[in-house]
């Protein structure tokens, strides 16, 4: 983006143009290469402070990049001093109100965090989510929700961050009603960098993390990165996803969170109001492989084909989730046979007894009016 940019000048045409595409600053399409010239060109500069006039793109831009690779927990001014010389209270707050004051003229998202610095944390929010904090976003926030929340739609992980949202505007409110402050329960167990990105990071936050559970769910996928997937990252975020997924760590925390298939047992009751039997089939879960669900229901005497149909489904994450099926039950059995099938392989098998050869009638009790297996004890 600037590799035609030799001037501090130039560089500042150039970025005060792209600032117009983004909500972010950190959204930026910056290469490293980039950012070292930024840096370098700055670094240089006799009068840093004059930057606040001469070239103020270009200063916002490095308080974000600091933000982004040299950010710990209360520490954000140091890594800042590295570029521009001491810096006392005096100039941090000059810098934190120019920043405030540049983002609000660009019409950029001036994020209003309860209970955050006022002039660090929109800078912080502004650069994403720090580069030591990548490894924890991976690991506590994008693996569970494929692997433990089944979420991988774009769709599913927006209604998830807006959960994440809602419950932290409740607290908010909450804190400003009791007039203290709240020990932050985690919304999410990961460090606060991370939460205020997710929490305040708007529309830019939902693409990264859209992105980052999609990438995941195809490396679950196929055990192999989808380079072109992970080229739509931010050239800093793929990197670290890159080294991340590579560890040996990563490799026996995902066995361990390793999706397993839930085969629950389907179940005969009665239905009093349409005077039928149904079998209700609840929801299966295992783990994707190629082909179609299917029901297939038999005489378990006479092996004949009662009933098979299709089942409907969807992908989550690393597994496939068919739909509950309640299906009536026309022809009589002493015993059927239930198989799960994924074409013409069985997943799952289920025999259930009826005892209708044994019983002038089936018998049916309890509120859900199931099937007794058993006839009922004789009375004294």
């Amino acid at each position: 983006m600037l590799e035609q940019c030799p001037t501090l000048a130039d560089c500042e045409k150039a970025l005060a143009r792209a600032v117009q595409d983004v909500v972010l600053l950190g959204d930026l399409p910056l290469t490293d290469d980039d950012l070292e010239r930024l840096t370098r060109l700055i670094r240089v500069y006799k009068q840093p402070f004059q930057l606040l006039r001469n070239a103020p793109t270009c200063l916002v831009c490095l308080l974000v990049f600091v933000g982004r690779t040299s950010y710990e927990e209360g520490a954000y001014w140091h890594g800042v001093e590295a570029h521009l010389g001491p810096l006392d209270g005096n100039r941090q707050r000059q810098l934190g109100r120019f920043f405030r004051r540049y983002v609000r003229m660009r019409g950029l998202l001036l994020p209003q965090v309860e209970g955050g610095y006022a002039y660090v944390t929109p800078i912080l929010v502004h650069a994403g989510i720090p580069q030591h904090c990548l490894p924890e976003f991976f690991s506590k926030v994008v693996a569970p929700l494929v692997t433990r929340a089944g979420v991988i739609a774009p769709s599913e992980v927006a209604v998830q961050l807006n959960v994440w949202r809602s419950q932290a505007e409740e607290r908010a409110r909450l804190q400003q009603r009791l007039d203290e402050q709240i020990e932050p329960q985690s919304l999410l167990d990961v460090e606060k960098p991370i939460v205020r990105y997710l929490i305040y990071g708007g529309s830019s936050a939902e693409r990264l993390l859209t992105k980052a559970v999609g990438l995941f769910g195809r490396c679950l996928e196929s055990g192999a990165i989808d380079e072109q997937l992970l080229a739509d990252l931010p050239p800093y975020v793929g990197r670290a996803f890159r080294q991340w997924w590579q560890t040996p760590a990563t490799r026996t925390s995902l066995h361990e969170d390793s999706p397993r298939d839930r085969f629950r047992t389907p179940a005969i009751q009665l239905d009093a109001t349409a005077q039928r039997v149904e079998l209700l089939l609840p929801s299966q879960a295992y783990t994707v492989q190629e082909g179609l669900p299917s029901l297939l229901v038999m005489d378990a005497a006479t092996a004949r084909t009662l009933v098979q149909l299709p089942l409907r489904s969807r992908r989550r994450g690393a597994q496939v989730e068919t739909e509950p099926l309640t299906l009536e039950l026309e022809t009589p059995a002493e015993e059927y046979q239930i198989r799960l099938q994924v074409d013409d392989q069985t997943l799952r098998q289920w025999t259930l007894p009826t005892r209708a050869g044994a019983l002038p009638c089936r018998l049916f009790a309890g509120p859900r009016r199931q099937l007794l297996r058993d006839p009922p004890p004789p009375e004294p």
